[in-house]
């Protein structure tokens, strides 16, 4: 497929789920680098400009399962609520602390590929239980995309919520032709010069 075809299936894709008539730019830019050449990308872009759009598209043209790491409940309550409205034949799970005492199978049914797009908090990533999930060679090989939103508390939090410093360390239990993706709305030099040490969370900035 060459690069004019990419981008008008990515267009359609992203019409099919924001009703945007033309996708920005940027947009298509990381949908094509995720998708088509399974390349780390960071997006950084005001709020309002449709980075979830980026997350929602890459599963609809994959129909593969997004991994999600959000740092709030609240917000990832808010993107498993979004992502039911707007993805085609979506089952979205948001997995914190507070998941094993409403639904204790829920790591059987991660495994099980019951869900599209697996959300979790930092500390439930990387939670011995997930990782068993991750080592399952028939998981793994289902998964088609690993996102972190808002990239800049990785920086920002390294001391509040150490954790995050840790992500990259899931990176070594995934394929490599899995890409991971950031977004943020705000990312200083500060933050980024950060991330950009933490070797292996994001290959491809």
């Amino acid at each position: 497929m060459d690069l004019d075809e990419q981008k008008k299936r990515i267009n359609r894709a992203i019409y099919g789920i924001t009703g945007a008539p033309e996708a920005h730019a940027g947009q298509v830019q990381a949908v094509q680098r995720l998708v088509y050449q399974h390349d780390d990308t960071v997006l950084v872009a005001a709020t309002g400009y449709g980075k979830s759009a980026v997350l929602y598209t890459v599963s609809a043209l994959t129909e593969k399962i997004t991994i999600q790491i959000v740092p709030l409940t609240k917000l990832g309550e808010n993107q498993r609520d979004d992502i039911t409205r707007n993805v085609p034949n979506p089952k979205p799970v948001w997995i914190d602390a507070d998941t094993h005492l409403k639904n204790r199978n829920v790591w059987d049914q991660v495994k099980q590929i019951q869900y599209t797009h697996v959300l979790l908090s930092p500390e439930q990533a990387l939670s011995p239980k997930f990782k068993a999930v991750l080592r399952d060679p028939a998981f793994h090989e289902r998964i088609g995309l690993f996102a972190i939103d808002e990239l800049h508390v990785v920086g920002e939090w390294r001391e509040f919520r150490p954790d995050f410093t840790y992500i990259h360390m899931l990176r070594a239990l995934l394929p490599r032709s899995v890409p991971w993706f950031g977004c943020t709305a705000t990312l200083d030099k500060d933050n980024q010069s950060y991330i950009l040490t933490l070797r292996g969370l994001l290959l491809g900035i």
